[in-house]
This record gives structure tokens, C-alpha cells and sequence, in this order.
């Protein structure tokens, strides 16, 4: 399928996938923090081009050490609002983290996805959301972090105690989309968070979001 592609998001492996079910597809990266900014003129993008897809694969990393109005910011508000400068006729494929829900958490991470994707199911759009585990590449674990996170991740993996997703299950996965419209998506599992005003380190949220939900 031949389609001009916005990927929100540098993820190379997300993004390769998606080319890969996509082939001779256009497509136009625009850098997580650079939708942060606001630096990215979309004028830039629409001239002459008409967007098909907006594909959502990132995360502001950086985000977990400022407020919680900025952190919300950078990876909800920012996000939706650049998407709503599109025609709704642009479709939207989300990669969601799995088992996103839960009564309560106390990540920034979990509660940041989870609430985008409410967003975005409300959007009245064409939606496809994409949910993952862990990703595993060539037998290895695909983690963003330092030596921590790094050692966290082997060792929750090793114990049995972390899911993934291989390659193969994510091209499985991307290679038949279907896009829904959630018209009348109704919120009222809500997510309570705690004590998500508090800065920490991407450890401290990691540790959080899989031992205290």
C-alpha cells in the first residue's frame, strides 16, 4: 500500500516494521521532542502532501525528572493536539504499552499511555491501537535506558516475570491492521494516579510500574 506516513516517534524498530507491511509508502519523521517544542511547522508537512497515516511509536524519557504539568504536556496534551491539526479523515495507528490498565499507578509511563489512548479512542477517528510487550530482537531485549535498566529488564525476564514481543509477532501484528472509529468510547474504567507529581529517575518509574502497578 502505497501511503504518505507520519511517524511521531524515532523508534527505528516500530518504524521499520511498519514500512515493512507499508512498502513504497512515503513517510516523514518528526523527532518525540520536536512535537514538544512546538518547533515543527506543519505547514512543512501538508504542502503538497496529502497525510494518510500518523503513526504514534514514542515517549518523552526526559520527561520523568520535570512537573507533572510539564511531563503531561510533552507526552498527552502535545501529541493530541498536533494530531487535531490534521483532516479527520487522517488514521492513526498507536503503539500502546500491554496491560495498560489498571485501578491505580504510580508510573508516569503507564498512566502517559494509558491516557493518550483514551484520548485518542475518543477522537472520533480512524484508530488502530498497537498493544506490546517487552519487544525481543535477534534474542535480545530492546530496552531504552542505562546499565540499571538494562540489568532490571534481564533480570525480570530471567525470573520469568517480564512478557514479550518478538519480531516476527510485531510484523504479525502491524501486517493486518484494521482501523476502527470508537465514536461513543465510553471512559469510565478511569486510572487513578498517585503521587505522579513527584520527579524520579526512569528506574524509579520502571521499578514502580511493575511492582506497584
Amino acid at each position: 500500500m502505497n501511503s504518505n506516513i507520519i511517524f511521531l516517534g524515532n523508534s527505528k524498530i516500530l518504524i521499520s516494521a511498519i514500512l515493512e507491511s507499508n512498502k513504497d509508502s512515503n513517510y516523514t519523521i518528526i523527532p518525540w521532542r520536536l512535537i514538544n517544542k512546538n518547533v515543527f511547522n506543519i505547514e512543512n508537512i501538508i504542502v503538497n502532501k496529502k497525510i494518510d497515516i500518523i503513526v504514534i511509536c514514542g515517549y518523552d524519557y526526559d520527561s520523568y525528572s520535570c512537573s507533572f504539568r510539564c511531563y503531561y504536556k510533552r507526552n498527552i496534551q502535545y501529541v493530541y493536539t498536533f494530531i487535531n491539526k490534521f483532516p479527520k479523515d487522517v488514521k492513526i495507528i498507536y503503539f500502546n504499552t500491554n496491560n495498560d490498565f489498571s485501578k491505580y499507578t504510580l508510573s508516569r509511563y503507564k498512566f502517559a499511555k494509558w491516557r493518550l489512548k483514551i484520548r485518542l479512542l475518543n477522537s472520533k477517528r480512524l484508530l488502530f491501537i498497537v498493544n506490546l510487550n517487552t519487544l525481543i530482537i535477534n534474542n535480545k531485549l530492546s530496552i531504552n535506558g542505562n546499565k540499571l535498566n538494562q540489568i532490571l529488564f534481564k533480570l525480570l525476564h530471567l525470573f520469568k516475570l517480564l512478557s514479550t514481543t518478538s519480531r516476527n509477532e510485531l510484523i504479525e501484528l502491524v501486517s493486518n491492521i484494521k482501523f476502527e472509529e470508537y465514536n461513543t468510547y465510553n471512559d469510565k474504567a478511569k486510572m487513578k494516579p498517585i503521587m505522579l507529581d513527584l520527579p524520579r529517575t526512569q528506574f524509579i518509574d520502571r521499578l514502580l510500574r511493575f511492582f506497584y502497578a
